[in-house]
Formats: C-alpha cells, sequence, structure tokens
C-alpha cells in the first residue's frame, strides 16, 4: 500500500454519544447527508479511511490490496459531482470488495496464493453497478480461495482475523469484508454468499450481513457454473439503511443474467414497523449442530426481544430444517471442480483439493439425487412461510474459532460444512436472510442473530431488521484495536479517535 496519507493515529475512548465522531466511523448513510450537506469533504473521508487501514489492517489482515491513487482520485471526482449537482446515491462511499469480483485497475486473484500481475480492465456487474452510483472502490478483500470454505485463510497462508480477538478468525469466506467493516476500514464491502458466506462471518465480526433473495442483485460473469443457482451477492455494513441503500443500486434484472428479475421495491425509505406478524425459532437437532450455549441464550433472547418490539408473542419454537450438508456438498464440490484441472497446483489447500477431487468423481445419479432433495428442501420452506412470516435462529453456533484452525467448531469436529448448518439451506433455497448483531459474550465476542423470510420477501425482511436494529442498537459498539484490551476480552463501546 505505498503511497498511504501518514498514518493519524488513534487512541480508544469510550463514549455512548460522539459528537466529532472519525469520518471513518461513519455510515454510508451519515457519510452521504453529510457530503451533501457540504460539511465534509469525500478527499477527506477516504483519506480517514486509508489512514484507518494503514493502522488496523496490519493486524486484521483484511485487504490483499488497496488502490490508493485510484481512490484518492475518485474521492476528487465525488467533491466535483457534489458541487456539479451530479452525485450518486454512494457518491464519496468507500466500497471495498471481495477478491472474488473484478475491479478495473485491480487484480482478481480468487484468494490464491499467486495474484495476477495485470489489472482488471472490465468491472464485474454489481461493481459497475455500484461505481455509477458514485461508490469509491477502493480495495480489494481477503478470502480462502475461490470461497471454498468458512476458513479466513486465503492459499497464501495469512489469516483475516476478527477485530474483536486478534487470535481467532474472522469467518469464511468473506472474510476481509467482515473484518474490514467491523474495524472502521471502510462502511460497505461487497461480499458472496454460496453458502452462508456473508452471514456467517457477518455474525462472527458483529456486522449486518445480507443474502438478499436469489436473483435480485444479479451475477455476472458466473465464474463456477454449478453454482449457478445458489450463489449470491450481499453487503456488510454496520448498519441496517446502509445495506438497503446497497441493495438499492445493485438490484433488478440484467439479460446476462437468466435467472435475475426485478421488482418495484426500494428500501432506503423503509420506515414501516410491520406488525401481527407470526414468528418461528429453528431448533436443530443435537447430531446437526451443537450450539454454545451463551450463542443460545444471547440469541434467543434478542429474539424475543425483537417480538415485544413487534407486538408479536414469543416465536413459536419448531424443528431445524434438518442436516442438508449432502446436498450442499455435492453442488458446492461440483462447483470448485469446474474451476480447476488436473494436475492441482501446489498452492492449492489440501482441503480444497479434497473438495475438488471428489467433485470429479460425483455422478449423475448424486447430482440427481442432490436435486431432488433440494427440490424437496424448497417445498418444505415454502410452506413454512406459509404458516409463519419471520424465521429466526443463531446465525453461527459459536462465537468464533481460532484463525489458524480451517473451519469448524472444535478439532475433533472438521467437516466444513458444520458451522453453516442454519444458514446454507437458505442458499439452496433462495430466501432472503441477514444477520444481524444479536449481543457480545462474557468475553467479549459478537454473535449473530438470523433473520429469515418468505420467497422474495426482501422488504418485510428489512422492516423487521430496522425494528430490531431500533430496540437492540449496535453500531455505536467499536472493537477494541490494542493487543493488551484484546487479551482481557471486554466488549465495551469504544470508537477511534485521532491524536492530536
Amino acid at each position: 500500500m505505498g503511497g498511504t496519507p501518514a498514518s493519524l493515529g488513534w487512541t480508544v475512548v469510550e463514549v455512548d454519544l460522539v459528537p466529532h465522531a472519525p469520518l471513518w466511523s461513519l455510515s454510508a448513510t451519515e457519510l452521504t447527508a453529510a457530503l451533501r450537506g457540504g460539511s465534509v469533504s469525500a478527499v477527506s473521508v477516504m483519506e480517514s479511511v486509508l489512514a484507518r487501514v494503514e493502522a488496523a489492517d496490519p493486524r486484521l489482515h483484511a485487504f490483499v490490496e488497496v488502490d490508493v491513487e485510484g481512490a484518492m482520485a475518485a474521492a476528487a471526482a465525488a467533491d466535483e459531482a457534489y458541487r456539479e449537482g451530479t452525485a450518486g446515491p454512494l457518491s464519496g462511499v468507500p466500497v471495498s470488495v471481495k477478491d472474488l469480483s473484478r475491479v478495473i485497475g485491480m487484480r482478481t486473484g480468487f484468494g490464491r496464493a499467486r495474484r495476477p500481475t495485470t489489472p482488471d480492465t472490465r468491472d464485474d456487474l454489481t461493481v459497475a453497478r455500484l461505481r455509477a452510483a458514485g461508490a469509491i472502490l477502493f480495495g480489494k478483500t481477503r478470502t480462502p480461495e475461490r470461497g471454498y470454505s468458512y476458513s479466513s485463510t486465503s492459499s497464501d497462508g495469512v489469516s483475516t482475523r476478527t477485530p474483536w480477538r486478534l487470535d481467532l478468525g474472522a469467518g469464511g469466506s468473506s472474510s476481509g469484508a467482515a473484518a474490514a467493516v467491523a474495524a472502521g476500514m471502510g462502511p460497505v464491502a461487497l461480499g458472496t454468499d454460496g453458502a452462508g458466506s456473508v452471514r456467517l462471518p457477518a455474525a462472527l465480526c458483529g456486522v449486518v450481513g445480507l443474502k438478499p433473495s436469489f436473483g435480485r442483485i444479479p451475477v455476472y460473469p458466473l465464474h463456477d457454473p454449478y453454482a449457478a443457482s445458489f450463489v449470491h451477492i450481499g453487503p456488510l455494513t454496520r448498519t441496517v439503511a446502509d445495506a438497503a441503500l446497497f441493495l438499492d443500486v445493485t438490484q433488478g434484472a440484467d439479460p446476462r443474467d437468466p435467472l435475475s428479475w426485478s421488482d418495484s421495491a426500494t428500501f432506503t425509505r423503509t420506515s414501516a414497523t410491520p406488525s401481527g406478524l407470526r414468528l418461528a425459532w429453528l431448533e436443530q437437532p443435537a447430531e446437526a449442530m451443537r450450539v454454545d450455549t451463551e450463542v443460545a441464550g444471547i440469541t434467543w433472547n434478542s429474539a424475543c426481544r425483537l417480538s415485544r418490539a413487534l407486538g408479536c408473542t414469543p416465536p413459536v419454537r419448531l424443528p431445524g430444517l434438518g442436516d442438508q450438508s449432502e446436498v450442499q456438498r455435492v453442488l458446492w464440490e461440483c462447483a470448485q471442480a469446474t474451476s480447476y484441472s488436473e494436475p492441482l497446483a501446489d498452492s492449492v489447500p489440501e482441503p480444497l483439493r479434497r473438495m475438488v477431487r471428489r467433485g470429479y468423481s460425483r455422478t449423475m445419479t448424486e447430482l440427481g439425487a442432490a436435486g431432488r432433495a433440494r427440490t424437496a428442501l424448497f417445498h418444505s420452506v415454502r410452506t413454512l412461510f406459509q404458516n409463519y412470516d419471520v424465521v429466526m435462529t443463531p446465525t453461527c453456533p459459536v462465537a468464533g474459532w481460532p484463525h489458524d484452525r480451517p473451519v469448524g467448531l472444535s478439532p475433533a469436529e472438521d467437516d466444513p460444512m458444520r458451522a453453516g448448518v442454519d444458514v446454507y439451506p437458505f442458499n439452496l433455497t433462495g430466501n432472503p436472510a441477514i444477520s444481524l448483531p444479536a449481543g457480545w459474550t462474557a468475553g467479549g465476542l459478537p454473535v449473530g442473530l438470523q433473520l429469515v423470510t418468505g420467497w422474495r420477501a426482501d422488504l418485510l425482511l428489512l422492516e423487521v431488521a430496522f425494528a430490531f436494529e431500533r430496540v437492540q442498537p449496535w453500531a455505536d459498539h467499536w472493537p477494541v484495536l490494542d493487543e493488551t484490551r484484546q487479551k482481557a476480552r471486554r466488549a465495551r463501546k469504544v470508537v477511534g479517535s485521532r491524536r492530536s
């Protein structure tokens, strides 16, 4: 990141209200209001975010590339757009992009050990829509290779850490995206979600992770043909309003994605609090997933608080959807196998090697069985939402695991699907789902609550998420990026402030 502005440095202060919050700590919605009002400039915002990256990222490893010169040029252009009255809805807002999507002027390495030497000359579709809305696309965030895992380690051996405890990973596969937003290194990050890869790291990093309905945000180009029917694009943000803003500027059908679609929904002005909703809580059997006791308590209590805020009866406890791991595994292995040919490069991680080779050996009979099971799951979930409006679960069964462990709930449980039992079924069905910060453990780690609504009921999902944010706000709860305090594992409301 040569040429980065000199680090401004920052200290930790405990506050509830921050009258002079640093620019890097402001949400996209707050930034656009300030930029339109002329109280700040896009150049000063970008300088603040780049300084935050320089200060925090050496410990978190969220970024694989930062385009300083391009970002500052885009910020100057955004200031000019505001002066001329041509600013877009995201003009001047720093947005990072997961290293699975192409960005003009930056390199796309797909999490591999060796990054390409040639910058991209075209944007992926969603990136192009963000650029057209005025977003400053300033960096590429780290991911495990081709997003294959809930691990936070890419193939160069570097692990992204959650800013809440530097010995723990940020989850995957949108590892860097979640850690960046949680630490104030940009208010919005573009992520991808093929099996919970936006929601799970959002939960582990204490931010908002939205997977919209399948097809609402078109995907082009789609690099894994077998993943065409369950990969989603979604944002990681600090607030629900920022997720809504991202959704408004990126949604809508595109002829290059035949599975995409459009409707008339807009989300940034959503203010209604729905009432009379029927709420359900899904409980997985122990053999499918063992939820940490503290995580279970935090998420259930938050679900009950939400029900009171909505004027509803407490959620009805229902059996979970069961273990759908074999369906997801077959489809995911085949998707990964389409991206590799023998012999596999030495740098490909061994768990990914096994996944690819299993994908090579899958038969059409197995694919057919997975397809039938997926169809049965879809109809089970469709029936569920005929009786309930919102379904809730913990996003992740634990609050974290060591950054150097590939995935899983314990060293003895290395099944890569175990941590995502409550998230990936909704990739298979396409329902909209969001992870929201539900609280913090006694050790200071964030816990995520997942909300799911019916087929294409994204507006209801955002309305309920807004209601939860109002009753249980989290955006001013910042991690302490200090080694000594990290060891204390305290959860405290903190912000960064410039040294004078």
